[in-house]
């Protein structure tokens, strides 16, 4: 198997576009294990940053598994075709859309913060703060401070114990990169962020199931007005958000 170099305009979707449709096209099949990094980055002329990058976002919505000790493997085909759709929306997602879907993130992620409040406990509550401190941290990329977000977030909705809510972020999450790329992408913005991170984990630290949902809300309500700004903008002819 022989892939061609990726476009190096905006490289992590070209390495994404082109795995994707190298195994939509059948020349990477399930249970087909694919190429050792050192061979996929001569293949695809790109570095191991972005491969990196490009695999993990692959990973993360199910198109490729990793078998420990064995190396990366196409997934199986049904959540390879609907994975697929969804990467096809993410690189052409609107900003109308992508307030449709924080609404479905609202419903979601209030309900698991007013569950992980009423349930509060002290590992927990460390488990949220040394999220805190991650995205706090310096000496990082935006693309790696959007993911430690992200992962703030899913860290909610697995201490409220629904898998079912957590399946569907993890499914989505993509979509939620691409949302906070438009709305996070200056240090000023995640600083803001951060303050809407703290008030969530200080209402589940004090037990207060009402306070943690308004909390999430209100920063859901935050981002649905900078992707409506965001929207506004790009129709205006100003520069590309993310």
């Amino acid at each position: 198997m022989e892939l061609e170099k990726a476009v190096k305009t905006s490289l992590v979707d070209a390495v994404v576009n082109r795995l994707r449709d190298t195994i939509e096209k059948g020349r990477l099949r399930r249970g087909d294990r694919l190429p050792s990094e050192r061979e996929l980055l001569r293949q695809l002329g790109v570095s191991r940053l972005v491969l990196r990058q490009a695999m993990g976002r692959l990973q993360s919505v199910g198109m490729l598994k990793v078998v420990h000790g064995r190396g990366i493997f196409v997934a199986d085909r049904d959540a390879v075709v609907g994975c697929s759709r969804l990467l096809r929306t993410v690189l052409s997602i609107s900003s109308t859309e992508l307030i449709q879907f924080m609404e479905l993130r609202t419903a979601i992620e209030c309900r698991a913060a007013r569950l992980v409040a009423q349930t509060t406990s002290a590992q927990a509550v460390a488990e949220l703060e040394e999220f805190l401190r991650q995205i706090r941290a310096e000496g990082f990329g935006t693309d790696e401070g959007l993911r430690r977000d992200l992962r703030f977030h899913l860290k909610i909705v697995e201490l409220a114990g629904n898998n079912l809510m957590v399946d569907v972020l993890k499914v989505i999450q993509e979509l939620m990169v691409e949302a906070m790329a438009r709305t996070l992408a200056k240090p000023e913005e995640r600083r803001w962020a951060e303050e809407l991170h703290l008030a969530i984990v200080d209402a589940i630290r004090a037990g207060d199931p009402a306070a943690a949902e308004a909390a999430v809300c209100h920063h859901m309500e935050e981002l649905c007005k900078r992707l409506e700004a965001a929207g506004k903008g790009q129709r205006g002819g100003s520069a590309r958000i993310a």
